[in-house]
C-alpha cells in the first residue's frame, strides 16, 4: 500500500474547503449543541454552523490544543474540536496508532475527553463508540466506577456485540435502517428531533397511595359510621381502603373514582388541619405552627411519628375538586420521588405523601427561603448572588439530565432555600424544593386567586397556549431561572410579561447598577445580559441551564479569583467596563465585542478571541476613504504614532496600523494574563494612547 504524505493528504481533502456541507451537520447545528467533536480533518462542521448561525460565536480548536480550551466547557457558546487534527496543519494529524497512542496518553486531553463524558450527554454519530479513540475512555471511566451519565449512538449496527458492549457502559443505542449506505432514516430522525414538541402525558397520574399503609381488610364503613370515629381514624381507614383498591382491584381508576364521590363528606372531614392541642395529629405527624400559606396550600412546622423534625406541606381542600392541580400534585409526588431514587443532590425529597387529604412530609430546613433572605436585605453582595444563582441552575439541570428528564417549572424564591444561612454564614447550602408540581399550567383564570406575583416567574407558554409550544421544553425553568435572578438583582418580584416591555433591558441595566462589583467590574452588565438571554420570549431562543449555569460560574470565579480568569472575552469586556474612554459601551453578543463611539469620531472596538487567548483592541478615527480636513490630516500621522509607542511600551503588541486620508486604525493584542498582572498599567496606557487621537 502506498504511504501519503502531507501534500497528498491536502490535495485529496483540499475539496472539502468548495463543498456544501452535508445536511446531517445543518441538522446538529439546529439542535444547538454545546458543541462537537469530530475525527474529520475538513472545516465542513464549522462552516455549517457560519451557515445557521451568521455572525455568532464559535470556538475552533484541534487535539492537540485541548490543554488551551477546557474552559470552553464552562462557556455559554458553542465550540467544534477536531480530535484528529485540521487539514491545513500537518502538525494537527492523528492519522497512525503510534499518533493516537501519543495523544490518548497526553493528560490534557484524558482530561478533556473525560470532562465531555462527565459532564455533557453525548450523541455518537458517524463514528464507533466503542472505537479506541472515545470508546477506551468510557470503558476506563466504568471500569473505575465513574458514572459517566447516559450517553447516546445514532448507528446502523445491530449485532449482539454492539448490544452488548454499549449495555455493559450505560450507551443507549438508537438503530436505524441504512441500506445500501443510504443514512435516509437518520436525517429523519434527527429532523424529528428538531420539530419535536413535548406534552405533558393525557392519561390520568395514579392517585398519591402512602407506603408501607396496610389495606383495608374489612369493609370500610359506611359514611355515617364513619363520620363518628376521630379524625385522624377516619383519614386512616380512607387512605387504607385507597391502599386495597389500587393494590387488588382490576378496574382501579374507576373505582377509585365511585369511592370519592361515595364518601365525599368524610374525604371533606379528613381534609380538617389544626395546630390547637388535641387536635393537631394528621396520620401520625403532629403540628405545631403553620409556618406559611399560598394560593394552593399551607406549611406546618411538624413531628414525624419518630419525632423528627418535618415540614409538612397540605394543599387546600377545595383544591381537591380541580382535576388540573390534583394532576400536577400526583405528578410533582411522582417526580419528586424520581428524584429521590436517582440521587439528586441538592433537592429535599419527600418523605412521605398522602392524598386523603393531599399533603407531603418533608425534612425541615434550618434557614430561610431565598424570599425572604432577600426581602431582608441578607443577599446583596455579588459573591452571595452568584453563588445562590449558579448553586441553583445546577440542582434544577440535574433533573433535566436525568432520563426520565424531570423539570421544575415552578421555579420562585419561596421554592429555593439557604439551609443554614443563619447559623453559619459560611457552610450553607441551597436546596430547590417541589420539582415539576406546576401548579400554574394554564392557570390565568386564576390570576386574581395567586396574584400577579407569581405568574411574573412563569414563562410565557405556561399561562397560555400557544401553538406548537410546549410547557414540557427545558427552557421553562431558563425562563424561571432568570426570573429569580431578576428577584435577586432587584429585590421586587417581576410583573407579568415584564420581559415583553420596552424597557425591560433598561430596567435590568438599572438594577444590575446598583450593586457596583469593585472585584470583576462587568459583572452587573454581564447578569443584566444573562438575564435577558433566559427570559427571551421565544422559547427556542433562551438560554438553556447549562449555559446558565456556565456564565454564573464564571462570573463567580472571576469575583472571587479575578487574576486566574482565563477567558479573552471576560477580560476583553472587564477592560471596557475600566477603560474611561469606554464608558457606556456596547456589547456584540456575537462577535464579543465591546464597541463605544464618541461623538468626536473616535471608535474603540475591544474583542476577545478565545481561539488566540488574546485581547485586540482596535482604535479607529473617520471614515476610510474620506478626505479630512487639511487642519485635522496634519496631525493624524503623528498621532497615530504616539499612540502606537505608548501601547507598544506598556505590554501591548501593535498587530497593524492603517492611515487612509483622514482615517486612522490601529490594532494591538495582549494576554489575558499579561493584562490582570498588571492591570493599572495597561489601562492607563489605553486611555492615554486614546488621548492621542481625540482631535
Amino acid at each position: 500500500m502506498r504511504r501519503l504524505g502531507s501534500q497528498n493528504v491536502r490535495d485529496i481533502l483540499g475539496s472539502a474547503a468548495t463543498l456544501e456541507p452535508p445536511p446531517v451537520y445543518y441538522k446538529l447545528w439546529r439542535l444547538a449543541p454545546h458543541g462537537l467533536l469530530t475525527l474529520n480533518l475538513d472545516r465542513l462542521a464549522t462552516r455549517a454552523f457560519t451557515d445557521v448561525k451568521p455572525g455568532h460565536e464559535l470556538a475552533t480548536f484541534d487535539g492537540l490544543q485541548v490543554a488551551n480550551y477546557t474552559h470552553v466547557l464552562k462557556r455559554p457558546y458553542p465550540f467544534v474540536c477536531h480530535l484528529h487534527g485540521v487539514v491545513e496543519d500537518s502538525s494537527s494529524w492523528v492519522l497512525t496508532s503510534s499518533h493516537l497512542n501519543r495523544q490518548r496518553g497526553n493528560q490534557a486531553y484524558q482530561n478533556f475527553i473525560t470532562s465531555c463524558l462527565s459532564a455533557k450527554t453525548i450523541v455518537f454519530l458517524g463514528i464507533s463508540v466503542d472505537d479506541i479513540a472515545v470508546g477506551g475512555f468510557i470503558e476506563h471511566l466504568s471500569n473505575l466506577g465513574v458514572d459517566v451519565g447516559a450517553h447516546y449512538w445514532f448507528t446502523p449496527r445491530r449485532d449482539y456485540e454492539t448490544s452488548r458492549w454499549a449495555e455493559d457502559r450505560g450507551v443507549r443505542l438508537i438503530t436505524y435502517e441504512a441500506p445500501n449506505g443510504d443514512h435516509r432514516e437518520l436525517l429523519e430522525a434527527l429532523d424529528d428531533l428538531v420539530n419535536y414538541v413535548s406534552t405533558d402525558d393525557t392519561a390520568e397520574p395514579t392517585p398519591v397511595v402512602p407506603s408501607g399503609l396496610s389495606p383495608q381488610i374489612e369493609a370500610l364503613p359506611d359514611q355515617q359510621e364513619l363520620l363518628k370515629l376521630e379524625t385522624d381514624s377516619v383519614r386512616e381507614l380512607l387512605n387504607q381502603e385507597a391502599v386495597r383498591i389500587f393494590n387488588y382491584s382490576g378496574h382501579a381508576q374507576e373505582e377509585y373514582i365511585e369511592f370519592g364521590q361515595e364518601y365525599d363528606e368524610a374525604i371533606y372531614r379528613a381534609w380538617y388541619t389544626s395546630t390547637d392541642p388535641d387536635r393537631n395529629e394528621l396520620l401520625g405527624h403532629v403540628l405545631h405552627e403553620e409556618v406559611s400559606r399560598g394560593a394552593f396550600g399551607k406549611v406546618y412546622r411538624a413531628n414525624d411519628p419518630e419525632g423528627n423534625d418535618v415540614a409538612v406541606k397540605v394543599l387546600h381542600e377545595e383544591m381537591r375538586r380541580n382535576n388540573d392541580l390534583f394532576r400536577a400534585f400526583r405528578r410533582g409526588v411522582r417526580s419528586m420521588q424520581i428524584l429521590g431514587n436517582r440521587g439528586v443532590e441538592g433537592m429535599v425529597p419527600y418523605r412521605r405523601a398522602f392524598e386523603i387529604p393531599a399533603f407531603v412530609v418533608m425534612d425541615w430546613i434550618d434557614g430561610p427561603n431565598l424570599g425572604d433572605a432577600v426581602s431582608s436585605m441578607q443577599v446583596s453582595d455579588w459573591e452571595t448572588i452568584l453563588r445562590i444563582g449558579s448553586d441553583t441552575a445546577d440542582i434544577v439541570r440535574r433533573g433535566h439530565v436525568l432520563p426520565e428528564r424531570v423539570l421544575h417549572r415552578d421555579l420562585r424564591p419561596s421554592n429555593v432555600m439557604l439551609r443554614g444561612f443563619y447559623t453559619d454564614p459560611h457552610d450553607w447550602d441551597v436546596v430547590v424544593l417541589d420539582f415539576d408540581l406546576s401548579w400554574h399550567r394554564g392557570a390565568l383564570e386564576r390570576s386574581v386567586t395567586h396574584g400577579s406575583a407569581l405568574l411574573g416567574y412563569l414563562a410565557p407558554e405556561q399561562i397560555q397556549d400557544l401553538p406548537g409550544i410546549s410547557t414540557r421544553h427545558a427552557s421553562v425553568d431558563s425562563f424561571g431561572m432568570g426570573m429569580v435572578l431578576f428577584y435577586m438583582l432587584s429585590g421586587r418580584d417581576p410583573v407579568p410579561d415584564e420581559h415583553l416591555h420596552a424597557d425591560w433591558d433598561n430596567t435590568l441595566i438599572r438594577a444590575a447598577h446598583l450593586r457596583q462589583c469593585n472585584q470583576w467590574v462587568s459583572t452587573p452588565n454581564r447578569f443584566a445580559r444573562l438575564i435577558r438571554s433566559a427570559t427571551l420570549n421565544n422559547q427556542s431562543d433562551r438560554w438553556d441551564l447549562s449555559q446558565i449555569q456556565s456564565e454564573l460560574q464564571r462570573l463567580r470565579q472571576s469575583v472571587l479569583m479575578p487574576n486566574l480568569t482565563q477567558s479573552a472575552e471576560l477580560v476583553a469586556e472587564e477592560i471596557a467596563a475600566r477603560c474611561e474612554f469606554s464608558q457606556g459601551y456596547a456589547w456584540d453578543s456575537d462577535e464579543l465585542a465591546a464597541v463605544r463611539d464618541s461623538s468626536s469620531g473616535v471608535r474603540l472596538e475591544i474583542r476577545g478571541d478565545e481561539s488566540e487567548r488574546k485581547v485586540f483592541i482596535t482604535i479607529s478615527y473617520g471614515i476610510p476613504g474620506v478626505q479630512g480636513s487639511e487642519g485635522v490630516a496634519k496631525w493624524i500621522e503623528p498621532a497615530l504614532a504616539n499612540a502606537e509607542g505608548i501601547l507598544h511600551s506598556s505590554d501591548w503588541r501593535i498587530e497593524n496600523t492603517r492611515s487612509n486620508y483622514a482615517h486612522i486604525s490601529l490594532t494591538a493584542s495582549i494576554p489575558p494574563r499579561v493584562f490582570l498582572s498588571n492591570m493599572g498599567r495597561t489601562l492607563d496606557s489605553l486611555d492615554r494612547a486614546l488621548e492621542q487621537i481625540r482631535f
